[in-house]
């Protein structure tokens, strides 16, 4: 991913939306997901290169929309949820608040992050 960063924003939006075409739009989406994709934890290299500022904020949108791609095709307990959950954990600030819908009530519910 580093190389990438590189290279024109246009090359590097191509890059990052050619994730979609792979995994979303390709009549080999599956095939590509669980057989060429699958064994290069790309969610966690995305997660990563989300933290650093290889990439301009105009890109970052892409960058997003890309490991949402991934995140869909390989959503498994390995594969996305640890490294989301990860990812979250450690870089949400202090003192942040999660809100959640009840589905019953309709009604929002605030509640703190552990350690906060």
């Amino acid at each position: 991913m580093h190389i990438w960063s590189k290279t024109r924003k246009e090359v590097q939006t191509a890059h990052l939306n050619h994730f979609g075409v792979l995994l979303r739009d390709s009549d080999f989406a599956r095939f590509n997901a669980r057989q060429r994709l699958a064994k290069f934890s790309l969610v966690r290299k995305l997660l990563y290169v989300l933290q650093t500022d290889w990439y301009a904020t105009d890109v970052v949108p892409h960058l997003v929309d890309a490991l949402r791609v991934v995140a869909e095709q390989n959503f498994s307990t390995d594969g996305a949820i640890k490294p989301i959950v990860s990812y979250l954990a450690a870089n949400l600030p202090a003192g942040t608040h999660i809100c959640s819908l009840s589905a019953d009530s309709g009604t929002h519910r605030y509640q703190s992050m552990p350690g906060t």
